[in-house]
Parts: structure tokens; C-alpha cells; sequence
């Protein structure tokens, strides 16, 4: 059974999926005119916790993840760098499917794109207009809020209260101060330009991931995802427009919502400039591994404190998980353990599920051979169902021949042989700083593994 908190009641509930056999979700994918921040990351590696965990309860899950890759972001992009749009969209999805990979994300049942889906977007737009949900003005085509009693029911926003500006469009050709628009006019030669019935022009934000949907999912489907930042405007519009284009639709049954992430105490933003890509930390030569750890290490619902000290708690806690590793032989017959799962299935519980990982590896290096290899592989797959182990032993420590490395072990050896113990401290400090830790045996033979990853400090 799968507790999750639904941001529609304010509650945390046992899930029901309308088919017991399947399941299906939505979260809304990145806007391709940039690299994804750590922000964004949040919540792709939450939902593809997520999504793992529900793979491993039902027998099928239809995950959709969208691409939007028309919007003005995109088109504001091009003009400054002298490109098409379709050029900045396809130069961002491509390094977006590289970060997230380097997250060990699974990939999605179904990744639309929004310029594959227009005749979708027009045809959900006449049926908004033809259930006299929208109207047209000065060649926009608008969404009236007024005409959907429960809009705001969400986001817990009333219309009365809503004031133009807040990631609303101020516009003297609206009704209403919240009404959002569905179809923008521009020339028929500009760049991310369509012709409907409307004119030419392009779709407003919100319409592209109801038609999206609407499309793999139909009107109504169980889980909708994303970022709180989305909660208002983007998804309060999306419910509402879903349910007003069909008699049919009832949107998402519930919505899940990752909370921010901030950097050093503030809310990371591209406005304030503290903002870091996940294509930084990787070009730091941190494993996504790490960032994917990190990401996870507080409850998806709360706020992640973005710190100096949060990479390196991930790797060394990570370190602590492989070690515990060294001697793995693999046996895909044993399943996560039950402790484990149900954390997981309450609300995703990741710090407490953390926490068994953890308590795992204290057995295991305190079991005696004979359980040593089965509670190796409950860590293994308990691991594996959050998406951690990507790596075997050696792979993570980076084990190998280094002749610098192994020169500087011989004399610190020697320095040790000869009671020289400043000088073997030296050269183990000389060592730590290379992100090199020297494992001493009791026969006086040291080994070495490289486990700094994590060598810098957030500026």
C-alpha cells in the first residue's frame, strides 16, 4: 500500500489507482532553452524514485514526462544567439537526456514534445471555446476562469484575491485579471509559428501539458507531478482547462508536489544568479550518483538546503554503502526488505529509508561470512529499487595501478619501516589531498582507493 501525499486535499492518502493492474502518471519535463538546474533535477530524480517504487508495485506504469520545447523562453534564446529556436530546443533536450542519465533516471514510457502535439493543443482549445470556458480577444484566445467554479481549489487561491503579476500575464484584453491565455497571435513567418483556426500563433504555457496528457492518459489519470513553484499558476491551470474541455475529464485523482531547493539559506533563482546546472557539477567530475543522493537525502515534500556540506555527506555516505559492497556476488532472486518498502510507500520516506541502508551496512560488516552475502544483496536491491548502485565495488573506488600514487605508498612505507612517522604522515596529508585514502592491512601492506569526488566548495 502506497501513502502519498495529495496537494489537492491537503492529506496524505492511500493511493487507488483507477485500474489495479496500471497505473499512470504526468510530471511536467523541463523547457529547453537552458541547462537544468539542481531545482529542476529535484524533481526528476524524486519522480523517478517515484516511478520505481510504482514499477515494483504494479505490473504496468505509463509514466509520461513532456518536452516543452515551444515558449517564448526558447524564442528569447534564439534572437540573442543567433539561432533558431528549433536549433536552442534541440541542443538543450540533447543535453538534458545527457544529465539526466548521468542522474540514472529511467527513461519515461512517453516523452512528447509540444511541436508534435499542436493539432492536440488546437483541438482541446475549439472544445474550451465551444463549452464557453474561453473566449477570443484582440486575436488572443483566453481561458475565463470565472466559468469553473472550482477554480483555485488547488493552489488554495481565490479569484477575488488574485492580483496581476504574480507569473500572471497583465493584459488590458483579459475579463478577468487571472484569465490565462491558450493561444497567442504572432506573423505568419515568425519562428515558432502555427496556423488555426485562430490565425497564427502559438500556444500559452498551460495548454501544451493538458493536451499532452490528455493525449497518453486520456482525461482523467492518477498521478500528476512536478515542482511546488508549478502548483500556481501552471497546474491550477492545467486541472481547470482539463476538466472544462470534457464532461468526461476529471484531471489528476492526485497531486504530488517536490519542494524547493535553496541555495545557503536563500531560494534558488536564475534572478538572484544562484543558481547551479547540474552540467557544473559534473564538470566538477562529481558523480551523478552523489547528486542523485544528495537530491534524495530530505523528504521530496521539504525543502532541500543546497550547502558545501551536502555533496561531500553523499559520497561518504555512499562510500560507507559500497564498502559494504566489497564481495557482492549478485543474486537477483533476493528481494528489498520489507522495512525498507515501507518507508518507501510512506510518502517516500528517503531519510528513514537512508537510515536502514545504513544500519544494513553496520550488520553486514559485524555478520559472519555465512549471512554476510544475503544481507549484501538485501543492501543491493534496496539500493538498486532508489536508483544507487549503478556501479560495482572497484568501479566506485576507482581501484587501479597509478605509478605516482603507488611511488608515493613505497616511501611512505619505508617512512614507516624506519619509525619515520612525520614523514608518513606527510605523505598520507600529501595523499588525502589527491582524493587518494590509504587503507593499512595488518600483514603491513597498504592499498589505496580515489574517493574524492567531491573536492570543491560551493562559492
Amino acid at each position: 500500500m502506497f501513502y502519498i501525499y495529495n496537494t489537492k486535499t491537503h492529506s496524505k492518502e492511500l493511493l487507488k489507482p483507477a485500474n489495479d493492474n496500471e497505473i499512470s502518471m504526468y510530471v511536467c519535463g523541463p523547457t529547453v532553452y537552458n541547462y537544468i538546474h539542481i531545482g529542476n533535477a529535484r524533481s526528476l530524480v524524486c519522480f523517478d524514485a517515484i516511478y520505481r517504487l510504482l514499477k515494483y508495485l504494479y505490473k504496468k506504469v505509463i509514466y509520461v514526462r513532456n518536452i516543452t520545447n515551444v515558449d517564448d523562453k526558447i524564442l528569447k534564446r534564439s534572437l540573442s544567439s543567433n539561432m533558431p529556436p528549433s536549433q536552442i530546443a534541440d541542443i538543450f533536450t540533447a543535453a538534458f537526456h545527457r544529465d539526466v542519465k548521468s542522474l540514472h533516471c529511467l527513461e519515461p514510457a512517453h516523452e512528447p514534445k509540444v511541436s508534435d502535439h499542436m493539432d492536440d493543443i488546437i483541438l482541446m482549445i475549439q472544445k474550451l471555446l465551444d463549452n464557453k470556458h474561453a473566449y477570443i480577444s484582440n486575436k488572443h484566445v483566453y481561458f475565463d476562469i470565472t466559468t469553473y467554479n472550482d477554480y483555485g481549489s488547488l493552489s488554495g487561491k481565490k479569484i477575488k484575491d488574485l492580483i496581476a503579476g504574480s507569473r500572471v500575464e497583465v493584459s488590458s484584453d483579459k475579463k478577468n485579471a487571472g484569465d490565462f491565455v491558450l493561444w497567442k497571435p504572432t506573423k505568419s513567418f515568425e519562428n515558432l509559428s502555427w496556423n488555426s483556426p485562430w490565425g497564427f500563433g502559438r500556444p500559452g504555457w498551460h495548454i501544451e501539458c493538458s493536451a499532452m496528457s490528455m493525449h497518453f492518459l486520456g482525461g482523467s489519470f492518477d498521478i500528476h507531478g512536478g515542482g511546488v513553484d508549478l502548483l500556481f499558476p501552471h497546474h491550477e491551470n492545467e486541472m481547470a482547462q482539463t476538466i472544462c474541455s470534457s464532461k468526461n475529464s476529471s484531471s489528476a485523482h492526485y497531486w504530488m508536489h517536490n519542494g524547493f531547493v535553496s541555495f545557503l539559506g536563500d531560494k534558488m533563482s536564475k534572478s538572484i544568479g544562484n543558481v547551479i546546472t547540474v552540467k557544473d557539477l559534473l564538470d566538477d567530475k562529481i558523480d551523478g550518483e552523489v547528486i542523485r543522493y544528495a537530491l534524495l537525502s530530505t523528504q521530496y515534500r521539504k525543502r532541500l538546503d543546497w550547502t558545501n556540506g551536502l555533496l561531500s555527506m553523499a559520497e561518504n555516505e555512499l562510500n560507507r554503502l559500497y564498502g559494504a559492497l566489497n564481495g557482492l556476488s549478485i543474486n537477483h532472486k533476493v528481494k528489498p526488505d520489507n522495512n525498507f518498502i515501507e518507508c518507501l510507500c510512506d510518502d517516500l520516506n528517503t531519510p528513514k529509508a537512508f537510515g536502514i541502508l545504513h544500519a544494513l551496512t553496520v550488520k553486514i560488516n559485524k555478520s559472519q561470512e555465512s549471512e554476510k552475502q544475503l544481507l549484501q544483496n538485501i543492501l543491493y536491491q534496496n539500493g538498486k529499487l532508489l536508483g544507487l548502485f549503478n556501479k560495482n565495488y572497484n568501479e566506485w573506488f576507482y581501484v587501479s595501478h597509478d605509478e605516482k600514487i603507488e611511488e608515493l605508498i613505497a616511501k611512505r612505507n619505508e617512512a614507516k619501516n624506519n619509525k619515520n612517522y612525520s614523514l608518513s604522515d606527510q605523505i598520507r596529508n600529501e595523499l588525502e589531498q589527491m582524493g587518494i585514502k590509504i587503507l593499512d592491512h595488518a600483514d603491513g601492506t597498504s592499498t589505496w582507493r580515489k574517493t574524492g569526488k567531491v573536492n570543491k566548495t560551493l562559492n
